[in-house]
């Protein structure tokens, strides 16, 4: 079932003449918010309000509604932004609700601003220095004597060197 938000009636306080110019004033800012969000903040010029008011017959206009507004500090609130008054209301006819932001996890604080860099020690960190490893490779090597004659000796002469023959890898077939 579809179920439509219905409007509260306003009840505005003081005189006659102050609830009329202040029933005006609200539907003046209604219809130049009519799709704004319902708590978002409309604000209008009280002078830019007074004036078409007086443009439409109304006498002392901008008095009354300074009055209005102050007596009826649920529905407008009065902001001074460079030295001219602003009336303030929403779409619900309330005045608006500040909400302060958290400021702690910003895009800009979390990938714009960069990290401080880290404290570094008074002194270098010891780092423990490599063993040298001294290989000698003659070592390892067991030399054949030469004779003076420089020939290699007579029982490695007459002895043949036997060669083997590597395994063969036979290729098998997989079935």
């Amino acid at each position: 079932m579809v179920q439509q938000r219905e409007k509260p009636s306003l009840k505005f306080e003081g005189s006659k003449r102050e609830q009329d110019i202040a029933s005006k004033g609200l539907h003046l800012m209604l219809a130049r918010g009519m799709f704004m969000s319902s708590d978002a903040p409309i604000r209008v010029s009280i002078s830019a309000l007074a004036e078409y008011l007086d443009s439409q017959g109304e006498k002392n206009a901008l008095n009354l509604l300074q009055s209005a507004a102050g007596l009826n500090p649920g529905v407008f609130a009065v902001e001074e932004v460079d030295g001219e008054s602003f009336l303030v209301t929403t779409r619900e006819g309330a005045v608006p609700v500040q909400v302060s932001g958290v400021e702690n996890h910003s895009f800009a604080a979390r990938f714009l601003t960069p990290l401080p860099r880290p404290e570094r020690t008074s002194g270098a960190r010891s780092r423990p220095r490599p063993h040298e490893v001294v290989v000698d490779v003659l070592a390892g090597m067991s030399l054949a004597s030469e004779d003076e004659s420089g020939a290699l000796g007579a029982a490695d002469a007459s002895e043949p060197l036997a060669i083997e023959d590597a395994p063969s890898v036979v290729a098998r077939t997989i079935t």
